[in-house]
């Protein structure tokens, strides 16, 4: 397989290598690990990206997402003026590269989405999934894309945006101006440049931990998660300490995950990799593909009326919105819609919240 980054890191790493130098040196010695999660989010940018795609096709949560980072990158269009401008280039999943002072390649990130006139840029980066994303404000890895295109297209000034359909913040949007870029570029060339250095550090992180290759392999994580053994978590005062320990908790999630996983792919390479383990079938997962027909087959068999159907059957709202826009024709707002016509009977549940550091 061609290795189109060249053996050196990229943009989307960025931001674990600023956590912690030493990693990307240190994954470099293992193989690429592809996990459902990742296959998914590849699916769904590809889905994204499909001009021709008939999007009423997919199930309801892809289409959700298509429907709504394409709305979304519409908003970023016009919010950063390229919707405005008379001549515009566009790109879609093209690799750039930033070139160190003595003009050798030191990183490469590769685009969802790009367009720029003469001076002036935008690039968006798609999440696609849920889970927590760092904003356009404060997020390395779009910063040094726009550094990338600035850089390919001698531009003054770039707009960066992170579109998350699933996310809590949807999008958002900044801008970094000629200084901003000047900055950024220095800062990145600085990191790299530590990152490429034999003594580079590993410095164990929750969010350098999340993706890293290393993780199961790594001595620094294992010496921090050694730290926690016998801790009595009931007799924990101190708040220093227990975000301390929070900190490692994740990195001991995270662990432990990426431990079970790739015991599994061993497992089922070679059932008798583990004497004492083996894979278990956790049966699968069945569904109605077509309810019309259901319909039909149980009707042969048994007499019930259509309040008996409503009364065993789950509606939910994408499907309803689903129905609502083939029905009027209307897709922009029409989730908005349907919620505002079934207001008075939708139940709103609070997901568990989740821990994050607050940057205040």
């Amino acid at each position: 397989m061609i290795d189109e980054r060249q053996s050196c890191p990229s943009a989307s790493g960025i931001g674990r290598i600023q956590l912690c130098p030493g990693s990307w040196a240190f994954e470099s010695k293992f193989p690429d690990v592809e996990s459902p999660e990742a296959t998914e989010g590849t699916i769904r940018h590809d889905l994204i990206a499909d001009e021709d795609l008939v999007v009423e096709s997919l199930e309801p949560e892809r289409r959700f997402v298509v429907r709504k980072a394409r709305q979304l990158l519409e908003k970023a269009r016009a919010d950063s003026g390229m919707d405005a401008a008379k001549e515009t280039t566009i790109r879609k999943e093209e690799r750039y590269w930033l070139l160190n002072e003595a003009g050798a390649k030191v990183m490469s990130g590769k685009f969802d989405y790009a367009e720029w006139t003469d001076k002036s840029g935008l690039v968006v980066d798609y999440k696609t999934l849920s889970g927590y994303q760092v904003n356009a404000y404060d997020n390395l890895q779009l910063r040094a894309y726009a550094v990338l295109l600035a850089e390919k297209h001698n531009l003054n000034s770039v707009h960066v945006s992170l579109v998350q359909p699933l996310g809590l913040e949807a999008y958002s949007i900044d801008m970094l101006a000629k200084r901003d870029l000047k900055e950024v570029k220095a800062a990145m060339l600085s990191m790299l440049k530590e990152s490429m250095a034999p003594t580079a550090q590993r410095r164990p992180h929750p969010n350098a931990c999340k993706w890293c290759k290393g993780l199961s392999h790594c001595p620094e994580v294992r010496n921090v998660m050694d730290t926690v053994v016998g801790v009595d978590i009931e007799k924990l005062e101190e708040p220093l300490e227990i975000e301390r320990l929070l900190s490692v908790a994740q990195i001991a999630s995270k662990w432990a995950t990426r431990l079970t996983s790739w015991a599994k792919g061993k497992l089922s390479e070679d059932e008798s990799f583990l004497p004492n383990y083996k894979l278990r079938s956790s049966g699968k997962v069945k569904s109605i593909k077509n309810a019309k027909d259901a319909v039909e087959l149980l009707r042969k068999e048994f007499d019930f009326s259509e309040d008996d159907l409503l009364a065993c059957t789950r509606l939910t709202l994408p499907e309803i919105v689903k129905l609502y826009e083939s029905i009027t024709g209307k897709k922009k707002g029409s989730r908005l819609e349907v919620e505002k016509i079934l207001e008075s009977i939708i139940v709103a549940k609070d997901k568990s919240p989740s821990i994050i550091k607050d940057k205040s």
